[in-house]
């Protein structure tokens, strides 16, 4: 019956009846045509509860389907009522689910009432519902039972009885990750077809597994190590077909028993043989892992008494056979690595590719003489390590540092023909870069913490003719002169702290040879004095950075030739004075200045010429802003500006501002808390809004001076983009703008712990777009919202205003729109019934001396769905006369009283609630 499904499906799909919306997807969608045609067929025997669907199923119904909600409560499932002969149960999503964010929940019900009734089921699914740990023993009763998708629940275990389901032909788990056995009797399902058991943690199969012969579809086999179906029972599973992933391998000794070979429509095997000896504090020596003929991963770590590794760790000739990636870390004691007794004839290591050693501190001598595959070697904190270079004919990527006698290795790194990474760490004696140089094969070269290093000489350097990123990090004390140019095919060189660096200087023709170079960072070094006469031969540069080079004077000359630069970036510089003689690059995208005391800027550079701008950030120059904007130098395209650490700003009047009319974003920080918010400078008093005509966001947290906002002189005509204003911890403001807030698109305003304000904006009415609302710790304000709140608030947030109590002015009964109310310290509003009958949503924090929550107060939320409850300590009972009929979840959270009564079995109250979740632990009716 497969094949021929297949087969209706691939002409229905050629027909382009069936079409792949994405063809990275495995979804199809139907043609109208196909799901009338299908609707029609199957007439009175299949029910589709749809959305707000919820009409009376006829009594020959046989096949069901839903779709999913947040909480399908058992009030969902009553249009199934008196069907008795239900053949599927099947839940359906209308859009893709992320299974790590998604959370659905259905009514303990279903499982425990409805579906035991059903005796004739074909189909269940349950997939995705959270709360799903369990099946039900009788279970076992569905002998017409078909299929079972549990996929992405929470389940832990399957009952026995699933074992006597003998028409079973589809068992889905995916997704699983409690589960962590099988029922021991799943031999017995021999009409299974499918057995998906992806992303669980089962620690091995049950025994026989090979009965199963009719098996399709197994997506794992875990092999335990010494109980459980061995590897030889995939010998007798001759239908598989697709993907099939072997796991623990490692607890094999013939994989060969398999017989994979012979499953001609297998199209994907993964093989997983990982081995981890880690902490094992009473061994002195290594287990034979290396007779693990499929072993491709091996970690050994934290093997604090073993001293040698050797003969017990090969167990034999030609060991570590499939071994692709080993490695040695934290091992304090380890001081010899012994070859095996194959004498040589023969690679211990034959496929190795990635090698890694570290924190071996007394690890000296040889390695592996003979590593033919190796790729990737990586040496931290060892000892006199003696690396066979001459053996290494694959090696690409070589990561070590000097430690006592490894100083030779730099003798034998030419000899490496293929390198083409090398990075040296940690060098503390001096020593130089042998005098045949390194492999020109080299793209990366990295060296860190190497002050005694001498660098390459420039015969060396001109060798490296395919070397395209350099890295110098505290490395090379003696390096007085960098020549630019030497490596021809150089994209990026970043140098930092190289303490006695005095210039970057192009020679002869060398410029010729700069054409490659698109980024180039300068940090940490205090003796550089100059650059290239003459500017950066750069033309393709895209990136420059400079930074805390306290003795340079001067930037590079001729900046606005470096027609590619896009992004420039200097800070920590005190004495240059003047840059950019000539004008900045003409095609820059973002410009950063930060900590350059004496820098002063001028017409000359161009600023309001450069069209591409699209982001400047300022800090810690006073001066320099303020020459900035007394004349009006930033160009008009300029999207973002950023000031921060600016200790003597006062205020912005926004006369250097106003220009900036396609201004979207203006962030006043304070010295790198985040770059994410915005924090003030401390003695900014006043801000203008308005003046920046097409200002979407304005977010200012941790004002600590700022005392008010204004609006001066047809300015407010410019705040019509303006949509989010946020306030957080100013707390020296105490005013808004006279009249209010002239911003009619505002549509999410946020206000807090803004501690000596005691009015908030007049007019809040006026505000028609405004969506959300939020204000929270206001100790000393004591009103707010004369003439009523904005009419379209959707979502309402007040918390921890002791001094204001809620006002019929408020006209919260009248706002159709609000959906989602929460309230923190302020009980009023609940036992005052000023809430607006339309509320879905209603949370309410730490109300303190309110021991009963009497309903009084919701009894009119006819449309409330969802109450959450959380931090009260004093709360002991709910609603003595019930919550509203339309309640359908109960949220309780740190209520240790309430817990209690209820964990007693005091649902009296609250019985008919089809959700209730207390400190996350969920009852569903």
């Amino acid at each position: 019956m497969e094949e021929v499904g297949e087969r209706y499906f691939d002409e229905l799909l050629s027909r382009s009846l069936f079409q792949r919306p994405r063809l990275d997807q495995p979804r199809f969608t139907m043609h109208d045509l196909i799901n009338d045609l299908a609707k029609f067929v199957s007439g009175e025997f299949c029910f589709r509860l749809d959305l707000e669907q919820s009409h009376e199923a006829r009594k020959r119904v046989r096949h069901f389907s839903y779709v999913r909600g947040k909480f399908d409560t058992s009030s969902k499932f009553q249009p199934l009522d008196g069907v008795k002969y239900l053949h599927t149960f099947f839940p359906v999503s209308l859009t893709p689910y992320d299974t790590r964010d998604d959370k659905v929940y259905v009514s303990n019900k279903v499982q425990d009432d409805f579906l035991p009734t059903q005796k004739y089921l074909r189909v269940i699914s349950l997939s995705r519902y959270r709360n799903i740990t369990h099946l039900p023993d009788s279970i076992g009763n569905h002998i017409h039972l078909r299929y079972i998708d549990l996929s992405y629940t929470t389940i832990e275990r399957l009952p026995d009885t699933v074992c006597t389901l003998y028409n079973l032909q589809t068992l889905l788990l995916l997704g699983c990750s409690s589960l962590v056995k099988l029922p021991a009797d799943m031999r017995k399902l021999i009409h299974l077809r499918h057995l998906d058991i992806g992303g669980t943690r089962i620690k091995k199969m049950p025994v026989h597994m090979g009965r199963l012969k009719s098996l399709r579809t197994l997506t794992a086999f875990v092999l335990g190590k010494s109980t459980g179906s061995s590897i030889a029972e995939l010998r007798e599973l001759s239908h598989l077909r697709g993907k099939i992933s072997i796991l623990n391998l490692e607890n094999v000794v013939r994989a060969i028993d398999a017989l994979l070979k012979d499953k001609n429509d297998l199209n994907e095997v993964k093989l997983k043989w990982v081995m981890r000896l880690s902490g094992c504090s009473n061994c002195s020596s290594l287990p034979p892992v290396g007779r693990l003929p499929a072993l491709k991963e091996l970690y050994v770590e934290g093997m604090k008494f073993v001293t040698s590794v050797g003969v017990e760790f090969y167990g034999g000739n030609q060991p570590f056979q499939s071994l692709e990636k080993l490695e040695f870390r934290n091992m304090p004691t380890w001081e010899e690595w012994l070859p095996s007794p194959s004498g040589g004839e023969s690679p211990d290591f034959p496929r190795l590719k990635e090698l890694i050693l570290g924190t071996c501190r007394k690890l000296r001598g040889n390695m592996p003489t003979h590593l033919p595959s190796l790729e990737i070697l990586r040496v931290r904190r060892c000892e006199v390590l003696h690396l066979p270079m001459g053996t290494l004919p694959w090696l690409q990527m070589l990561e070590t540092n000097f430690n006592g006698g490894t100083e030779w290795l730099l003798e034998m790194v030419h000899n490496i023909n293929r390198l083409q990474s090398l990075t040296l760490y940690d060098c503390s004696s001096r020593l130089s870069f042998p005098t045949n140089g390194l492999p020109t094969t080299l793209t990366s070269l990295r060296i860190y913490s190497c002050k005694k290093l001498e660098f390459l000489s420039r015969e060396m350097m001109a060798k490296l003719t395919s070397l395209q990123s350099l890295d110098l990090e505290w490395s090379c004390d003696s390096l007085r002169s960098f020549p630019l140019g030497i490596f021809p095919n150089l994209s990026s060189l970043w140098i930092e702290g190289c303490q006695n660096l005095e210039s970057l200087s192009v020679e002869g023709k060398a410029d010729e040879n700069l054409s490659h170079l698109n980024s180039l960072y300068i940090w940490g070094c205090p003796n550089l004095v100059s650059f290239p006469d003459g500017g950066l031969p750069t033309p393709n540069l895209t990136s420059f950075s400079v930074h805390k080079c306290e003795n340079l004077k001067l930037l590079p000359d001729r900046m606005h030739t470096l027609t590619a630069l896009q992004q420039l970036s200097i800070s920590l510089l005190p004495n240059v004075v003047s840059f950019a003689q000539g004008g900045l690059p003409p095609n820059l995208q973002s410009l950063s200045i930060s900590d350059c005391e004496r820098l002063r800027p001028s017409v000359e550079w161009g600023l309001q010429g450069l069209v591409s701008l699209r982001q400047f950030r300022i800090e810690g120059n006073k001066d320099l802003l303020e020459t900035l904007l007394n004349e009006q130098l930033l160009p008009t395209t300029l999207h973002t500006l950023r000031i921060s650490s600016v200790s003597n700003l006062k205020s912005l009047d926004g006369k250097g501002l106003e220009h900036l009319t396609s201004l979207q974003h203006l962030q006043i920080e304070e010295n790198l808390r985040s770059l994410d918010l915005v924090y003030s400078c401390d003695s900014l008093r006043s801000f203008p809004l308005g003046i920046f005509p097409n200002l979407s966001s304005l977010y200012k947290n941790h004002c600590e001076n700022l005392e008010s906002l204004s609006v001066e002189g047809g300015a407010d005509e410019n705040l019509s983009h303006l949509n989010s204003l946020s306030i957080l911890q100013c707390p020296k403001l105490v005013s808004f703008p006279d009249g209010g807030l002239p911003t009619p698109n505002l549509t999410s305003f946020l206000l807090r712990e803004c501690e000596n304000l005691k009015l908030l904006p007049d007019r809040m009415h006026t505000l028609t777009a405004l969506q959300s609302l939020e204000i929270g710790f206001f100790p000393n304000v004591v009103s707010f919202a004369q003439g009523g709140l904005p009419p379209n608030l959707q979502s309402f947030v007040i918390v921890y205003c002791d001094r204001p109590r809620p006002a019929v002015e408020w006209r919260l009964q009248g706002l159709a729109s609000l959906r989602e109310f929460s309230i923190g310290g302020n009980k009023d509003l609940v036992e005052e019934q000023l809430l607006p009958a339309t509320l879905h949503t209603l949370e309410i924090y730490d109300v303190s001396n309110l021991k009963s929550l009497d309903g009084k107060g919701l009894e009119h939320l006819t449309s409330l769905q969802h109450l959450h409850i959380e931090e009260y300590e004093s709360l002991k009972f709910l609603a003595k006369e019930g919550f509203p009929a339309s309640l359908s979840y109960l949220s309780i959270w740190d209520c240790p009283s309430l817990k209690k009564m209820y964990l007693k079995k005091r649902y009296e109250n609250v019985a008919r609630i089809p959700c209730i979740e207390i400190d996350g632990e969920f009852n569903i009716l």
